[in-house]
């Protein structure tokens, strides 16, 4: 009998066993984290590291740390929260970013289903400094990779998959 390979890690993948422990830990703790009582404070503590811990993984500061139940959660925040007068998306976002990104401007892709950076580029031109793009890194059921366009801007590499945060991945990253 052959052995099964899992191949659709981009959709989901399994727990690293550290991650679970952190999380199964967690879970077992008893305390509201906005209580002031001791069963509140120790809660509050370890919601409180975990921050730091994503923080520093990213290069960000603890407060600029959000924990969201899930994808279309944390797309909703970031594209409703966000209050940007301009919004751009690829045309082959998941629904959680293009129903919430209603009204934005469409990024086209290639039939390989690749971001087109040179439309990027030049939408990126225009003058208007709040702009939130949107741009699915690889996807889940092509597999296609989008390559990291650069912002006339900025000159900085726009990082897909990121809002208004450069990407502090290491070199070796594909995004890098």
């Amino acid at each position: 009998m052959s052995k099964a390979i899992y191949m659709d890690h981009n959709a989901t993948t399994a727990v690293r066993p550290k991650a679970r422990d952190a999380v199964l830990m967690a879970m077992e703790t008893i305390g509201n984290a906005s209580s002031v009582h001791e069963p509140g404070r120790h809660a509050r503590r370890i919601l409180e590291d975990a921050r730091e811990r994503v923080a520093a993984l990213v290069g960000a500061t603890p407060d600029r740390i959000v924990f969201t139940s899930g994808g279309t959660e944390a797309n909703n925040l970031a594209l409703r929260g966000m209050r940007s007068k301009r919004t751009i998306v690829s045309s082959i976002e998941h629904p959680s970013v293009l129903v919430p990104a209603s009204g934005a401007e469409i990024l086209p892709v290639s039939s390989d289903g690749i971001v087109e950076t040179k439309t990027l580029e030049k939408l990126l031109r225009d003058e208007e400094p709040e702009t939130l793009v949107s741009v699915m890194y690889a996807n889940n059921e092509t597999g296609a990779v989008s390559r990291s366009p650069k912002s006339p801007r900025s000159s900085k590499a726009v990082t897909p998959g990121s809002i208004a945060m450069p990407c502090r991945l290491p070199a070796s990253c594909p995004c890098a």
